[in-house]
């Protein structure tokens, strides 16, 4: 970075960052170091509301032979029912 040229020469960090339009907590932002995955787990099975659980593979499935008829143009609303 530019900056840290600068920054290294002897001059004021505050200076250099305005300088360069760099924010401050941008400059000194150190990302947390985790060996956990982020987010949630995806799913494997969707459930229907007759309780039942489906793979997700069976309803990709059953969205795409939907889908695949000639003039279909549902939303995503259409499509979950």
């Amino acid at each position: 970075m530019v900056a840290d040229q600068f920054i290294a020469e002897g001059h004021p960090i505050t200076l250099v960052l305005s300088e360069c339009d760099v924010p401050r907590s941008s400059y000194y932002y150190k990302p947390k170091e985790s060996s956990r995955r982020k987010g949630k787990e995806k799913s494997r099975f969707t459930l229907r509301e007759d309780g039942q659980l489906v793979s997700n593979e069976e309803v990709v499935e059953q969205i795409t032979d939907l889908l695949s008829e000639e003039f279909v143009d549902y939303g995503y609303l259409k499509v979950t029912h």
